[in-house]
């Protein structure tokens, strides 16, 4: 059931994660040599054989359609990101937190390394805390929500806890409040991804999943070069010290916590954004419906006009 899709995406999200993890951990315990050759024998040992003989084709042959280099050409698949409200509205989401998120984690590890005590043992214990955090809520916490809430509900959590991990992080003086920050609120954030990902397997046709894919992948992209660059010269203008002042002094601490409040500030519209998109796209998949109901009694007609009795019209709907 495609209502049920964002649990899958959720679990695979999971298992993405995992594998960050340990691969992370077990990197930690590598040399430059040993971690390059690890990786040359997972790819061209394991992986490459499996994608070639072993990994199923998502779709059926009879439902592929022929090569359109129109669609690939550079920018103008983008087009079906404003096909409608809906999408723009949806792809507003998909750029609009990608940008917002990038740009945050540059600004947040620029400011634990510059004002926080920050060692690498402080920073792997944090990654290994928030993927755990991530790993529970993808994993498990998304079946939960998705029968409570559903896939827009599941979003909009998502993206609450995301805002509200920023607006904690502009004030934290010490390093277990990050802890407590992941552990929390890192781990709801993975519900986004699945449930983006379900949504908008329902609004276009299976031979059009792959092109609304690589138009929200561009778009994430291109948010994913300009944040960190943006709030990057941000953090950098605000942290510059006061005159008078030394660079790790109070004010100038103060000033480099504002681009985290913009990025909270930023968030509030995406959040405003997604309360307004259950009822669009529920009325989306109602059209969806009509238009398939249209269809199948246009070919009721052409196999027995007689089947379209009046009387009959109610019962075959």
């Amino acid at each position: 059931d495609s209502r049920d899709s964002s649990v899958a995406f959720g679990l695979v999200s999971a298992g993405a994660l995992l594998s960050t993890m340990v691969g992370a951990t077990v990197g930690n315990f590598l040399s430059l040599q040993e971690g390059v050759a690890a990786m040359m024998f997972f790819d061209i040992i394991i992986l490459l054989p499996y994608l070639v003989c072993c990994l199923p084709e998502t779709l059926p042959e009879s439902k592929r359609q022929a090569m359109q280099w129109r669609a690939a050409a550079p920018g103008l698949g983008l087009s079906i990101l404003a096909r409608n409200q809906l999408f723009v509205q949806l792809s507003t989401l998909v750029v609009g937190s990608t940008f917002i998120g990038t740009g945050f984690q540059r600004v947040s590890s620029s400011f634990l390394q510059k004002y926080i005590r920050w060692p690498k043992s402080c920073n792997n214990l944090a990654f290994i805390i928030g993927c755990s955090s991530s790993i529970i809520w993808a994993g498990g916490g998304l079946s939960i929500t998705h029968r409570a809430m559903g896939d827009v509900g599941s979003l909009g959590l998502a993206l609450w806890a995301g805002a509200l991990y920023m607006l904690c992080f502009a004030c934290v003086t010490q390093q277990w409040q990050v802890y407590i920050l992941n552990a929390v609120l890192l781990g709801p954030q993975a519900l986004a991804f699945p449930a983006i990902s379900a949504i908008k397997s329902r609004l276009v046709a299976e031979h059009e999943q792959g092109l609304l894919q690589g138009a929200l992948t561009t778009g994430k992209s291109i948010a994913e070069c300009i944040g960190p660059i943006l709030f990057g010269f941000l953090f950098e203008a605000f942290s510059r010290p006061f005159e008078g002042d030394s660079g790790d002094s109070g004010h100038s601490q103060f000033a480099s916590r504002i681009p985290i409040l913009i990025a909270f500030l930023l968030c509030l519209p995406l959040l405003c954004l997604t309360a307004v998109i259950p009822q669009k796209l529920a009325n989306f998949e109602q059209q969806l419906l009509d238009r398939t109901v249209n269809i199948e009694m246009e070919n009721l007609e052409a196999e027995d006009v007689s089947l379209l009795d009046p009387s009959q019209r109610d019962k075959l709907l």
